[in-house]
């Protein structure tokens, strides 16, 4: 490849190289919004874990109601049964009614703790795979950026680098125009006056 060769691939590569950054350029104002919708979403998806997890949140409220509900009604629904025995048979409440209410009343408050425990650690795991899933999809934002000019720059350092080398190869008049001046020198010297 010649030097006039050489100067248009590399012309051609810079305009491509040009028009690869122009583009990039053009399209980053859509990008940043794109980026900014995604990031928002993140924030919506994150107030919707912490609102829903965090102590005292949605999941909390939900699980305090259910167990207390669930207690109470267990525990007031054995005292009935005892006592509607009881006004039945005539025979009142026996001691072993008693114990039998207060085991049940000890036992039910253990369930609610148990119960209550199950919900402390789903909570947990739920409040921190929420946060993890937060901070994997910011960690992606930015590579987004990087992706948008990869293609262009990679391009144009590929197609500079191909222009680059082809004008290093010698052209043509590099290999031969020394040896023709050389040769015109020489002849020009035998047509001078030597004094």
């Amino acid at each position: 490849m010649g030097r006039s060769e050489s100067k248009d691939a590399y012309n051609t590569s810079k305009q491509m190289a040009q028009q690869n950054q122009a583009n990039a350029q053009a399209s980053l104002g859509s990008e940043n919004k794109a980026i900014t919708d995604f990031s928002n979403s993140i924030d919506d998806y994150k107030n919707f874990i912490n609102s829903e997890f965090e102590p005292g949140g949605q999941f909390d409220t939900t699980e305090n109601n259910l167990a207390t509900s669930v207690t109470a009604g267990g525990k007031n629904s054995l005292q009935d049964y005892f006592s509607d025995v009881g006004s039945r048979t005539g025979t009142g409440t026996t001691p072993q009614m008693v114990a039998a209410t207060e085991e049940a009343s000890r036992q039910g408050q253990r369930d609610t703790a148990n119960f209550l425990n199950q919900a402390l650690l789903a909570r947990i795991g739920a409040l921190g795979h929420g946060q993890e899933t937060v901070m994997q999809a910011r960690g992606q934002i930015p590579g987004f950026y990087g992706n948008q000019y990869a293609t262009s720059l990679g391009g144009a350092t590929s197609a500079m680098g191909n222009a680059t080398n082809a004008a290093r190869m010698p052209g043509f008049w590099d290999t031969f125009a020394p040896a023709l001046a050389e040769g015109a020198a020489k002849v020009g010297a035998g047509f001078t006056p030597h004094g």
